[in-house]
């Protein structure tokens, strides 16, 4: 039989229902025609001459298994111990809520599952650095700036804990362990290069990566008129690298010391990083390939956006009042 009468809700059914009987209309033609069971016909109908509902009892079905006082024991668990899964948590809960219940309800409060942030130590001098570049460099052309750094991938991946949106926490780092160092540069047109170096780079190298590798696909993305953002690593500023940059014409921007907060790329690198840890690289080889795939994965809109977050970054330097801002 096919339902001839449709409905928003439960209660407009029932409703109908109730109408239609008290006019008279046989049970079992009504319950032909809605599609639906003699039963339950019969138990709409009984409910509303009993208690004169037509919907559910309020205060019937699921009770809510996470009250106040054990949301309170979660928010005191994950501030204690930010490093605990949701399974753990539920754990030491006993079990009363599920992992997916504390999930939802870390989230509800803003709590997302991140990696730890390495936060420079500024100096005064640092801080007052910081709100000169960003006060004089408020007109700049932002949209033909190559943000661009280096970035090491290790291959134990990285360690996930609870903590607050825009919340910056500190991470411990170790040496000697397996990895693959890249440099790379992003525009506001999105990707623009990346390359895997071996060792340690240096003034000769990273003279030769500029030079012979990165400029034409640079002078190919923005034509002749660019600009260079680094930092300021001694390979950096080396002196053959500026007489390079000066004989080619190339604007290099005096980047403040101690500033990975105002470089886009460094949200590019924690991107990538959580793309290729996620697939689990066995070894250096797999990663390579893994960081490779990733990068061409990235959309290129999302990429831009990053690089167009350069003005408000600087806003937001002066703004802080010289801190390290959360981007």
């Amino acid at each position: 039989m096919v339902k001839t009468v449709f409905f928003k809700c439960i209660i407009e059914r029932n409703s109908y229902i109730v109408n239609q009987r008290q006019k008279g209309i046989p049970a079992s033609e009504l319950a032909e025609e809605l599609d639906i069971t003699d039963r339950t016909m019969r138990r709409v109908y009984a409910t509303y001459q009993n208690i004169r509902r037509v919907g559910r009892n309020i205060g019937s079905g699921w009770r809510k298994t996470l009250t106040a006082a054990l949301k309170l024991k979660i928010l005191r668990i994950v501030e204690n111990n930010p490093s605990l899964s949701c399974r753990q948590i539920a754990a030491r809960l006993g079990n009363v809520v599920s992992d997916e219940t504390i999930r939802l309800d870390l989230k509800s409060q803003d709590f997302i599952w991140k990696k730890r942030s390495r936060i420079p130590n500024l100096s005064e001098k640092d801080k007052r650095e910081r709100v000169k570049f960003a006060e004089s460099h408020m007109e700049i052309e932002f949209e033909s700036i190559f943000f661009t750094n280096e970035c090491t991938f290790n291959l134990s991946g990285t360690t996930n804990i609870w903590g607050k949106k825009a919340k910056r926490i500190p991470q411990t780092t170790y040496s000697y362990a397996p990895k693959v160092q890249v440099w790379g540069a992003i525009s506001s047109e999105g990707k623009a290069y990346l390359e895997v170096y071996h060792g340690n780079m240096n003034a000769e190298n990273y003279q030769e990566l500029l030079e012979e590798r990165f400029t034409p696909e640079a002078v190919g993305i923005m034509g002749d008129f660019w600009i260079l953002q680094q930092d300021g690593a001694t390979f950096h500023t080396a002196n053959d690298v500026v007489r390079m940059l000066d004989a080619m014409e190339i604007e290099c921007l005096d980047w403040p010391a101690r500033s990975p907060d105002l470089s886009p790329i460094e949200n590019l690198w924690s991107i990538l990083k959580n793309n290729v840890y996620r697939r689990n690289p066995k070894d250096v080889f797999e990663l390579e390939d893994f960081i490779f795939e990733e990068w061409d994965r990235l959309d290129d809109e999302l990429v831009g956006r990053l690089a167009r977050s350069f003005p408000r970054r600087l806003e937001q330097v002066i703004e802080a009042g010289r801190s390290i801002i959360d981007y």
